[in-house]
Formats: structure tokens, sequence, C-alpha cells
């Protein structure tokens, strides 16, 4: 942009209805008089040199925003979130219409709709589907474009601002606008129905208060002499400090005790606060950490075979382990980002090195805006999921803004179930099931993506990395193909925006949500890449359901959706295309079929399916299932966190490659896609993600619903990279091929 045209630019996030944030120029004109056919061109230039998915939304001047300069830190940076807050101003005070494909379509705030129960509902849909009120009728079927996730985004926004309460099974039933504004008035369910927490008491934890222990004072008292000491290390007690004892599943005690480097399973997050000084700041983690209480956890193994979280009562002892605000100080709040970044001692919080603290925050004040104040966070993920740290999220900035918490339901209750279940009838359907799936799964290495060019599948910084003795190993073993920049390269991701019109049909005519179109595309993708005919990728499934219940019992409980901490379960999607001549839309129903029965047995824990394989499967299983990893995120896009600039958002994955798809609007997916940098270049990772736009794009078009998948192009074959062989066996290979 600079080229040629003296001007100087720099790139700011601005919030955007569907989009969540668009990308918009602020251009300083230097000694040039502003030229409006340049601000014109410019788009076009973007797109032209790097691509359609790094169009901007909108260039705007200095001038624009009332600014002569950009505004620096002293170190000449240029201050980022200065320029987004006056930027936010100007594009709220200059209210643009919608451009593309919306421009003819009246704005939402002018849309008027005369039933104030359909009005509530219509605002709450649009927000959550990411579309305009006035292309949702009365008569609109929500089923046709929301999934699940997305029916429980609306619930939760529905009670929030409205106190109004609709199941997921209600919304089905009462699939239109209209149809649920008349369920809501007939029956009055004005009244959400109330969450489910722990009932409060004094003291430690007795024989009936911990499931592992359940009646049985002399397991308790085991607990409490293997507990003690860790807490002691803290300077916490079991009387005065221990709240409660949570049993760990098996995907969260493999986060903690299957450490494969010093950051496994961490995740680090910077806020921007702005208006808000630093002891405000303290208070409202401190209310936050309070209403949250697996953010103030601890692990520590509670037999052998056992690991539990402690969850740590609310005292000036917790906010000392949990929270600092020890006078730290950053120059701008971008520079929250970097700050002690790669430091081992300080970059990460305690239970990483062994049993501790799951949580730490450190809160800073900023030089240049003395009257905002910063916080960074870890935590492992154990302690949390996407949507349980949603709501500490949304918790912290109600009460930077004075407003009341929202009560969430107790973790407890729902780990307590899923302990007490774990060897039901339900339990062992589920073992049988992955079983099913994963018998042969020895055989599969072929089908690996990526393939192993280094030891381990770690996404993100590697530093300290082990190999199954758990002991530091070679650093040199493992080293960036993309060279010293790799691991931040990596770390920091591909993004790209889908656009699909099919995929909303897709959704109404078959009921085939967008998630179930994106994992076919990824199994074609990795078939094409491997030349075999089998896809093999992990998925995290949202777990929140109430564990081994009936689904008419379990009707009678709060839902599951205002779970209060990690629910995530691990899934194994084997994928075969062994089948003759099968058509499109065939596939994508046996996918959505054995999507279904994932979701049925989401809960199973992983030690009693891994026991159903065979002792080469599960060998197998445990080396390789890492390879790859694929994830629907819930949207965060309606989420108004007025208090809370995020700055940083930086997960560490033991994974070979990460794809993270979240829905921004009907027919809109938004990739985000990270990986180990010993394992993939950057170029593989781009050339992947061009070829699963030009899958999905096949898949969803109705032209191709009835057309064999293998009469779709086959443009990426053979891009694998596999380990060397000699020629004996590459004679031996030769020989197998040709039939002799």
């Amino acid at each position: 942009m600079a080229n040629g045209n003296g001007l100087e630019a720099c790139v700011v996030g601005a919030s955007n209805d569907i989009l969540g944030e668009v990308p918009v120029a602020v251009v300083s004109e230097r000694e040039k008089l502003w030229d409006p056919e340049v601000g014109q061109s410019l788009p076009g230039l973007v797109v032209q040199h790097l691509g359609p998915s790094f169009a901007l939304d909108q260039v705007v001047t200095l001038s624009d925003l009332g600014f002569v300069e950009f505004p620096r830190t002293t170190s000449g940076k240029i201050r980022k979130q200065e320029l987004a807050l006056a930027l936010d101003k100007y594009r709220k005070a200059s209210r643009p219409r919608p451009t593309g494909d919306g421009a003819g379509l009246a704005r939402a705030d002018s849309f008027d709709i005369e039933d104030p129960l359909e009005k509530a509902l219509t605002d709450v849909w649009s927000r959550i589907l990411g579309v305009p009120e006035c292309t949702l009728g009365s008569d609109t079927r929500i089923n046709d474009l929301a999934d699940s996730l997305t029916m429980m985004q609306f619930r939760r926004l529905l009670r929030k601002e409205h106190a109004l309460e609709l199941s997921l099974s209600e919304m089905i039933t009462y699939p239109t606008i209209a149809k649920q504004a008349i369920f809501l008035r007939e029956t009055k369910k004005d009244t959400p129905k109330e969450t489910l927490s722990t009932l409060g008491r004094e003291g430690p934890p007795g024989p009936f208060d911990a499931v592992e222990a359940y009646g049985d004072v002399d397991r308790l008292q085991g607990i409490q002499q293997l507990v003690t000491p860790l807490l002691g290390l803290y300077g916490l007690g079991w009387v005065q400090d221990v709240e409660d004892i949570i049993p760990m599943n098996d995907i969260l005690a493999n986060m903690v005790t299957a450490r494969r480097r010093l950051r496994s399973s961490l995740r680090r997050d910077a806020f921007y606060c702005p208006k808000t000084n630093v002891g405000f700041l303290f208070r409202a983690l401190q209310g936050a950490l309070s209403a949250h209480p697996l953010l103030r956890s601890m692990w520590v193994p509670t037999s052998a075979s056992s690991v539990s979280h402690i969850i740590v009562r609310p005292s000036e002892r917790c906010w000392k382990l949990f929270l600092d605000c020890a006078g730290h100080s950053v120059d701008s709040p971008d520079d929250l980002s970097n700050v002690w970044y790669g430091n081992n001692e300080l970059d990460t919080c305690g239970g990483q090195r062994g049993p501790g603290p799951l949580f730490r925050a450190v809160v800073f004040s900023i030089k240049s805006d003395p009257v905002s104040a910063g916080v960074v966070y870890w935590t492992n993920h154990s302690a949390f999921d996407a949507t349980s740290l949603s709501f500490f999220h949304e918790t912290l900035n109600d009460l930077l803004c004075g407003k009341s918490v929202t009560p969430r339901t107790s973790y407890k209750l729902w780990a307590d179930a899923l302990h007490v279940g774990r060897h039901s009838p339900y339990a062992h359907a589920g073992a049988r099931y992955f079983c099913e799936k994963l018998k042969g799964f020895a055989g599969y290495q072929a089908s690996m993506v990526p393939q192993q060019r280094a030891p381990g599948f770690l996404e993100g910084n590697d530093e300290g990395w082990m190999e199954g003795s758990n002991t530091p190993s070679n650093a040199d073993a493992r080293t960036p193909l993309d060279g010293p920049n790799g691991r931040l390269t990596a770390n920091t991701g591909l993004r790209h925006v889908f656009k699909c019109s099919g995929l909303a049909r897709l959704q109404k005519e078959h009921g085939i949500a967008p998630h179930i179109v994106f994992k076919a595309a990824l199994a074609v993708v990795n078939t094409d890449w491997t030349n075999t005919n089998t896809a093999f990728f992990r998925s995290l499934e949202s777990g929140r359901q109430w564990p081994f219940l009936d689904s008419a019992l379990a009707s009678h409980l709060p839902s599951a959706a205002d779970i209060d901490g990690p629910t995530l379960q691990a899934s194994f999607n084997v994928i075969n295309f062994d089948r003759e001549a099968e058509v499109t839309i065939d596939l994508l129903k046996r996918l959505r079929d054995d999507q279904e029965l994932a979701t049925r047995y989401q809960c199973t824990p992983l030690s009693l399916a891994l026991a159903q394989l065979s002792e080469s499967d599960r060998t197998a299983l445990l080396d390789r299932g890492l390879s790859q990893l694929f994830n629907w995120v819930p949207s965060r896009g309606h989420l108004e966190l007025s208090k809370l600039r995020q700055v940083q958002d930086e997960m560490n994955a033991d994974t070979g490659l990460h794809w993270d798809f979240t829905s921004r609007g009907l027919g809109q997916v938004e990739a985000f896609v990270r990986w180990d940098c010993c394992q993939l270049r950057q170029s593989d990772v781009k050339q992947m993600l061009e070829d699963l736009e030009k899958v999905v794009y096949w898949l969803s078009e109705p032209l191709h619903w009835h057309v064999p998948t293998d009469e779709r192009p086959k443009e990426s074959k053979y891009r694998v990279w596999r380990p060397a062989v000699d020629e004996l066996q590459l004679a031996a290979m030769s020989l197998m091929m040709s039939g002799v």
C-alpha cells in the first residue's frame, strides 16, 4: 500500500455483526493530499496481491478518526488498541450500510415486528446466526439454519437478556419464531429453570461429598494424606482451604499426567481492559474466580491410578496462589501478548511441571494508558473448555461493568455422574462402538496426516519436549522445517473464511449440518494426499449432556449447556472410502449417522474403549493417534465484552495438525489451522487449505449431491512426505503392486 503512494497504513480489527471481526485499513496521508480514488483502489490491490481471504472491509484515514499522526509507544510501535477504540466510535457514528449480498436489505434496527415477544426472539436469533433481522420471518424454520451448538448459544443468550427459557427439544418441537413465541406465551415460561449447584458448606468435604470415597472414611483419610503435603507447599491446609474434590476423567487426567513438553495443553490469553484501574480489575478477578470453581483448582493424584481436581476455597491464601497484582506494567496494550513470552518460569502456571495450580492470572498497569489495565492468564485445558471459558469471560466482563453474575450449573454434579457411570451398560456400549471403529488401526500408518518426520506431535512451543519416559529429549531431533521462525509461524496459524451457499441448502433439505460437510471434506483431502482409502483424525465432542442418563430423565434436569467446567470428550474418526460409486449425499448421510452415534457415546471412558482393542491397535493409537485434530468451535461473535479486548489467544495442543472450524453466519465457516512445525511446512498447510476449500465447494454444490464422489477433481495426490525406504523394500512394494 505504501509503494508509490507516499502512504503509511495500519490494519486494525473492527467488530462486525456477521464475521465477528473484519480488517480495516487506517491510512496516513503523510505529505500528500488524500485522493478518494486511491482509497477505492486499495481493497482491490490487497485482494490482487494477497488473495480474497485478506479482503479489506473498509479504508479510513487518520483524520477520519481524529488523529494527525499514528499514536505510538515510546519504542515507536503503533498503538493499535487506541486506533481500534477510535475506529469503533467512527463506524458506529457513520453507521455504514451493509455491502455485498446484503446491500439491498434494510437495517436490522429499522425492521419492525409488532409482537414484542417475536421481536425479542428474532433479535436473539439474528445475532446468534449472524444474519440481519429482516432475513428472519416469523415462519422461518430455525432448524434449517441452526445446529445443536447454535441452539445452546441461543438458549443461554435468551435466558441472560430476557429471562426466557426454551430447551433444545422445545426448539425442535416448535421450529419457527412464531411457534416459539406462542409456546412461551401459552406456557408462561418467563422464569428460567434454576441451575443446579452444590450446597455451600463449611469445612472440607466429608465421606459423602467426595464421590471417590463415597461413604468410606478410610478412603477419604487416604486421600487427605496424599493431598496434604502438596497443599503445604503452597501454604494451604486441608481443613481451611479445600472446598471440594472432583475426579478427573481419562481425557482430563491425560492432559496433566501424559505431558510431552513444558507447555502441553497450556492456554495463554491476554486482555486489555479500557478505563479499568488495576485494583478494580484485581477485585473483579477475585469475584470471577469465586463464581467459577474449576479455575481455582489444583490437580493432585488421589490414588495410584486416579487424578482429581482439588477446589481451593476463596480466601486471601487462594488469591495469593492464583492471582498476581504485584506492580507489573507494560508500555502499551499490544505488549501484553509479548510479556514474559517463552520464559519457562513466568510464562506458565504451576500445574504444568507437576501436581499444582491449573490457573494463574497476572494484572498489569499500562504506561501509555494510565486509566486502563490488562490481564494475562495461563490455564491448563483440564480446567476449562471453550464454553466454560466463555462463561468466565462473561462473568469477568459483567463484574467490570458493575452487573450481577449469571449463575451456572455445578461442574461437580456432572463429573460425579460421569465417574459413577464409567462402568455402566451405557459406557460398555460406547466401548464396543469405538472398538469396532478402531479395529485394525495398526494397519493405518500410511493414512496418517501428517506422516511423522520428527518425534512427537507438538503444535506450538515444543521447548522441554519429552519422549516416552517423561525425561527431556534431544532438542536437535526436532528442527522446524521453515527455519528459525517456523515455530512462531506454525503457532500463529492460518485463517480462511469459506463462503458456500450450498451448506444452508444441505441442512434445510437433508438435515446435514455444516460440520458434517467439513468433516467429509477433510477426510477426502486426507485420502487424496495419502493415496489410501482411509482417513483418520481425532475430534473433540462437547460432552454437554448428562452422562449415562436416559434422555427422558435428563430432560427434567437443567440443560447441560450451562455446566461450568470442561465437559469435552475425545472421539475418533475412521472414514473408509472402499465403497464403490458412493454418491455425495450418501457419504454425507453416512457421516451424519455416525456422528449421531459418536454423540450418543461421547462420554465413554477412554480407558474402557482402549481396553477393548488388540495390543497392536492400542499401541498404534497411542503412538499415532495425535497426528490430526478436527474441532468445531462455538461462535462467540454475539458476545458483547465491552470491558475485555482480547489481544492474545494461544493454545498449545499436543497434535500434528489442528483444525478449528467456526460458523460465522449462513453459509460461512471460518477455518483456523495450526501445525507441528517439525512435521509440516507452512506451504504444505496452505496447499491443504486450498484443497479443502475446493472439496467443500464440490460436496456442497447441489449439482454434485447425486454424483459419485470419485468423479470429483483430484488435484493434490501424493503430497504426503513418507519415511525413506531402502531398495529392497521398494522392490518388494513394486512386486506387490504388479500382482506378482
